[in-house]
């Protein structure tokens, strides 16, 4: 895969840091592709089908697979994001939906957004959230918070292919898409936030008052209520439940119908729909 098709999140290091990574990359093939800075004492850089993570507090190297893949089929973009465990919304994983979003704005005029088989995403990562420092949990959270705000705005069509389980966070990015379309199986769909101790954020809230029937806010909102595929539709987190085998095929298809109407009156129209939401999370984040 192009590693243009990749951000890579660039950290502060360490002397220490730097002469762990020049020792960990001798021979390997690699490339920064993108970085920013910000408290964390740590670097990625992606090397060809790998990246390598330096974590500054636990000075250890650690070898990552690549996170995303982008697949382009005609018009479609397909973004499928696989961490190899649990599909969690770190930092990682919200760099690596805007750079799949990047590489959509010009390789492509609709998207479908996938994740591993069986997991969509599992939310938040609760280690950084519980383990973690306060600074490093709310770095986690506002990347996630910015990542949906941009896929709830992306001007193309969003199409999710839900594979699996869709928790929390990663159920609040099924709110994001236009057309959410799930697999039938033993999976699990909902805000658990109140279940499991935390409050839903403001910018969750929003994405739940825009994409939710009012009647399922109090069940499946404040009170966790976790759904089927097939229940999971009349709560406003599916549009579609398909046979698993059926479900790129179906993801694709419904990109191929909503790429032919894409372009300026499409993104107009979205974006005047959503614009008072998008507006209150923006504020809230």
């Amino acid at each position: 895969m192009p590693l243009e098709h990749l951000r890579c999140v660039a950290h502060y290091c360490t002397v220490a840091s730097r002469q762990a990574l020049g020792r960990a990359r001798q021979g390997i093939d690699h490339r920064v592709v993108g970085g920013r800075l910000n408290h964390r004492a740590l670097r990625v850089w992606w090397g060809q089908g790998a990246c390598f993570v330096y974590y500054a507090a636990h000075h250890r190297v650690c070898w990552r697979p690549m996170m995303l893949n982008i697949e382009n089929r005609g018009d479609v973009a397909i973004l499928t994001l696989d961490d190899g465990k649990a599909n969690v919304v770190s930092e990682a994983y919200s760099a690596a939906i805007h750079q799949g979003l990047d590489a959509a704005l010009s390789d492509a005029k609709a998207i479908v957004l996938t994740g591993r088989a069986g997991r969509f995403s599992a939310g938040y990562d609760l280690n950084v959230v519980r383990e973690g420092s306060p600074e490093a949990a709310a770095a986690m959270r506002e990347a996630g918070a910015r990542m949906m705000l941009r896929l709830f705005t992306h001007p193309q069509p969003v199409v999710i292919a839900c594979s699996g389980h869709a928790l929390a966070a990663g159920a609040l990015i099924l709110l994001t898409g236009d057309t959410r379309i799930g697999c039938a199986g033993d999976f699990r769909i909902g805000l658990n936030e109140t279940a499991i101790g935390l409050a839903l954020p403001e910018y969750g809230l929003e994405l739940a008052r825009a994409r939710m029937p009012a009647a399922h806010m109090t069940t499946s909102v404040l009170q966790a209520a976790l759904h089927t595929p097939e229940s999971a539709i009349e709560a406003g987190y599916l549009d579609q439940v398909v046979e698993p085998d059926q479900l790129m095929a179906a993801a694709v298809e419904e990109a191929e119908r909503l790429a032919a109407m894409a372009g300026e009156a499409y993104a107009t129209v979205k974006q005047r729909i959503r614009k008072p939401s998008a507006d209150k999370m923006a504020a809230s984040i």
